[in-house]
């Protein structure tokens, strides 16, 4: 669901004219700064919102807004409090902008704009810092979420704010995007590529081949997130950034200020061989809900039966599917055979989307109470389409027995 700005009356929306992305990654990390550009087509003012996901290790650390040339920059405040200066500001005919996480999940983000004025334009300027993944082959990962995927409310939990956004499909209007990066690496880059679009890459070879400039070669598409991997010669030396601190702002801040200070961040990435698999306990867990329908549940058997065939002999195993309910192949984990193996093989073949609702707590709190099995340490594997506006249960759920299973 790419989501736009719309109007919080009606659920209209309210046009994009341009999206201006322009990231750093330095090392193991990036900084990103988006610009989102909206117009005000109606003859009166409105009071409009932008829901937007953001990668779950990133943190926002600036945002502004300029409406008709004034620039709004944002103050941090306490959660209620910054809402009740919205709505004063609002109430009294005043221009407000709002930008707050989202209580059920950290990698959505709302912004309500108040009062936006007919006939005029408005910019949205957000700033997000973030680590980066690296794959095994050691391969720094960016990606930039630009799809929210619609999440399910299991019963007696809020309802997503994804959900205020439901009428809203895509954007219908002709925008453009922008997209450049700048890369600066510890050694050499060797590589630059991306799984989702085509890029022009220009590597400095002035600079010894360490810094790199990255844009689209193609319009991007908002149906996927846009990723962009980075390869460099040394990928595995340990490496150290060291960032200045920043001026005072007032006289006040002086030297008090943590942010004045310089800062090392120092990165480790060891390679560590290759170790033989020991027998262990495999649970799998798969969504059976209604939203599996179709390509959802044909790729979660194939999944399944390609980890059922690949299990090492004399392990342990169990399949739960869920939905609304839950229900498992084996009353408890049972020893790897041709007999279990062919038993799971055959349910693996035949589910269906069938069971209702997303609801994932519950079949997790049954595989967490069962017994453990002596000598091999439990690993459990979700496969779902998993948009669920309970993720902070689930998690916290995990967190609490995180000692006995992976």
């Amino acid at each position: 669901m790419p989501i736009g700005l719309i109007d919080k009356s009606n659920g209209a929306k309210i046009p994009l004219e341009s999206i201006k992305v322009q990231v750093n990654v330095t090392g193991f990390t990036a900084h990103v700064a988006a610009t989102l550009n909206y117009s005000n087509k109606e003859v009166n003012p409105i009071e409009a919102i932008y829901i937007f996901p953001v990668d779950e290790q990133a943190a926002v650390c600036g945002f502004q807004a300029t409406i008709d040339g004034r620039t709004i920059a944002a103050e941090v405040r306490e959660k209620q409090e910054a809402r009740d200066t919205y709505d004063d500001a609002i109430s009294s005919g005043h221009s407000a902008y709002l930008l707050e996480e989202s209580d059920e999940s950290s990698d959505i983000f709302r912004i309500s704009v108040g009062n936006l004025p007919p006939r005029k334009s408005a910019s949205v300027e957000v700033k997000i810092v973030t680590e980066l993944a690296v794959d095994k082959e050691g391969r720094v990962v960016f990606v930039l979420p630009t799809v929210l995927n619609p999440r399910y409310s299991p019963p007696g939990t809020p309802v997503s704010i994804s959900a205020e956004s439901s009428n809203v499909i895509r954007v219908d209007s002709l925008y453009s995007f922008d997209f450049v990066m700048h890369v600066r690496s510890a050694s050499a880059i060797t590589e630059i590529k991306s799984s989702s679009n085509i890029l022009s890459v220009e590597i400095n070879e002035k600079e010894e081949g360490k810094t790199a400039l990255v844009k689209l070669a193609e319009a991007h598409k908002a149906d996927k997130d846009l990723e962009v991997q980075i390869l460099s010669a040394e990928p595995f030396k340990p490496h150290a950034l060291v960032e200045g601190g920043v001026e005072p702002s007032d006289e006040k801040s002086g030297e008090d200020s943590f942010l004045s200070q310089p800062v090392v961040m120092l990165n480790f990435f060891p390679e560590f061989p290759n170790v033989s698999s020991e027998i262990g306990e495999f649970i799998f867990v798969v969504d059976r809900s209604g939203s599996m329908t179709g390509d959802g549940i044909l790729n979660a058997r194939n999944t399944l039966l390609l980890f059922l065939k690949s299990l090492p002999d004399g392990c342990f195993f169990n399949v739960i599917g869920f939905g609304s309910s839950f229900e498992c192949l084996f009353n408890q984990s049972e020893k790897y055979d041709d007999k279990t193996v062919e038993t799971a093989c055959n349910l693996a073949k035949k589910m269906e989307a069938d069971l209702g609702g997303t609801q994932i707590l519950e079949p997790l709190k049954w595989v967490f109470k069962q017994p453990l099995v002596k000598g091999a340490p439990r690993q459990v594997f979700l496969l779902t389409d998993g948009a669920v506006s309970n993720t902070q249960q689930v998690i916290e759920l995990v967190r609490r027995n995180a000692a006995t299973a992976r």
